[in-house]
């Protein structure tokens, strides 16, 4: 049985390097260059938000904040940008923990769309994407709500990896 449980846990681990290394490359790729604007979707957020919510590995604030640093470094962003998000992230998931213990199916997808939505929020408000000129064609709003949605669609397809890796 602990073979088993060992077993799992390495699954889970090299899930999420190879997602890891998923964010990496493609959050230097325009997947939506053939309509004309600039987007580049945070696979990050999706993929932390999966971590902590669903246990992919041992998180502590250590590890999260090391993360962050890491992701930082690697994408070159402003340095504590998703450090913050991430510890943000975090202290909410442990927040919303105390309230639903055993949240339904329902609840749990809520919550992660809540959790996407504000680290979405959080990233664009510290990097300054919302210069007018930023995006022409499109209202500020509207260029929120493609980025929610569309990290919560990557969100999904990475919750499939991790069903299908971890079994349940």
């Amino acid at each position: 049985m602990i073979k088993k449980n060992h077993e799992v846990k390495l699954r889970q681990r090299k899930l999420f390097i190879i997602l890891f290394l998923f964010s990496v490359f493609f959050s230097f790729i325009n997947l939506f260059s053939f309509l004309d604007f600039d987007f580049y979707p945070e696979y990050f957020i999706a993929l932390l938000v999966l971590t902590i919510s669903s246990n992919l590995i041992e998180v502590s604030i250590n590890k999260i904040f090391l993360i962050g640093i890491l992701v930082d470094i690697l994408i070159g962003s402003i340095l504590g940008q998703y450090t913050l998000t991430f510890l943000i992230l975090l202290g909410l998931q442990i927040f919303s923990q105390k309230y639903f213990v055993l949240p339904t199916k329902p609840q749990s997808m809520l919550l992660r769309f809540l959790f996407v939505s504000l680290g979405v929020i959080i990233v664009s408000i510290i990097s300054q994407k919302f210069s007018p000129n930023f995006y022409s064609s499109m209202s500020l709003l509207n260029q929120l709500i493609i980025d929610i949605g569309v990290t919560f669609f990557i969100l999904i397809i990475f919750q499939i990896f991790y069903e299908k890796t971890y079994g349940s």
